[in-house]
């Protein structure tokens, strides 16, 4: 039974649920979930500001009122959905499918009143800092290493695109594909993405570079994993392929679109200017990679926890199975007053 239809965006009801009824709102029942079909040693808190509220909001049990799941697996087709909320996350080139889940997040730009999209770098803990400008430094230009490629997966795009940049100056590939530099923080290449703190690892890395070849594996619309985000957090201009509606997510005055030349020798010939001119070279971070206001509004935390909690508050009002903790009243007047009138919907 699919939930309910989420209230739009831009109506003025859910604008003034987002100014005064959400910071306000107290969780008076707590949920039992469970989590399948994720990656190996999944935890609920590596999904960072989601995962941090779903815990605020649900207690993890084996018998659940809601049930989170992803692409790794098929154990989520046990589970009845016409008895239990289902969920479905990914960060994975995989289209949700309402046949089988009542909501769902993911990369897709898909409109439905049951979706919510959400991309995967949304989740990185540095997240605010793609809304800004990165602080210049003169050894940003002077004294780093000319360009990345951490790879484990082959894909013909990206490593057509590391062999024609090759050509002009040596680039470090410390991951299985490629391989020519030590592994990030271990002897061994294959292991490497194992490490409890690779992403921290891999971030640090980047930042010894003027470049990094960020291309996802495939180039379907709207699908944007961490690779660029990485590259613009560790300071280092990406060197992008993948989804063609990539400009509607960053600003492409702060990275080099490799679908903007039309061949890999016009494109070294521009990354060889860009590395050899300092003021060519400054100008990719003049401006925030994420200057689109209505991105911003569409993955503030607001309005994630609000969606968040009209898939668990009434998509299924009528579960009985709900575990009870202590009760707390609004801080704001007129928050109550907006939770009523919110109740039908």
């Amino acid at each position: 039974m699919p939930g309910k239809e989420v209230l739009r965006g831009t109506s003025l009801p859910y604008k003034l649920f987002q100014l005064f009824y959400l910071p306000a709102f107290e969780i008076d029942m707590k949920y039992k979930i469970k989590t399948v079909d994720f990656w190996g040693n999944f935890e609920l808190n590596s999904l960072d500001l989601i995962g941090e509220f779903i815990c605020e909001l649900c207690q993890q049990a084996d018998d659940p009122d809601i049930l989170l799941y992803s692409v790794f697996g098929k154990e989520h087709l046990k589970y009845d959905s016409a008895k239990i909320l289902k969920i479905f996350f990914t960060g994975e080139d995989v289209v949700p499918d309402f046949s089988e889940c009542h909501y769902a997040l993911s990369f897709s730009r898909m409109v439905h009143p049951r979706h919510l999209r959400l991309p995967l770098y949304r989740l990185h803990k540095d997240y605010a800092r793609l809304l800004t400008c990165a602080e210049w430094q003169d050894a940003m230009f002077t004294e780093r290493e000319f360009c990345n490629f951490i790879y484990s997966v082959s894909n013909a795009h990206r490593e057509n695109i590391f062999d024609w940049l090759a050509t002009y100056k040596f680039i470090h590939a410390p991951g299985k594909r490629r391989h020519n530099s030590p592994p990030i923080g271990s002897d061994d290449a294959s292991s490497s993405r194992g490490m409890v703190d690779w992403q921290a690892q891999k971030n640090m890395y980047q930042t010894q570079f003027k470049f990094t070849i960020s291309c996802e594996n495939a180039a379907s619309a709207g699908y944007i994993t961490e690779k660029i985000t990485d590259a613009f957090l560790a300071k280092s201009i990406p060197i992008y392929w993948g989804t063609p509606d990539i400009v509607e997510d960053f600003n492409p005055k702060c990275f080099i679109n490799v679908a903007d030349f039309a061949s890999l020798e016009s494109l070294k010939e521009y990354v060889k200017q860009v590395d050899q001119d300092p003021q060519l070279y400054r100008s990719y971070f003049e401006e925030a990679p994420i200057v689109n206001k209505g991105l911003i509004e569409s993955l503030s935390e607001a309005n994630i926890k609000s969606f968040l909690i009209k898939a668990f508050d009434m998509a299924f009002p009528e579960l009985d199975t709900k575990i009870p903790s202590k009760k707390k009243k609004h801080s704001n007047p007129l928050a109550r007053i907006l939770g009523k009138l919110m109740a039908p919907w």
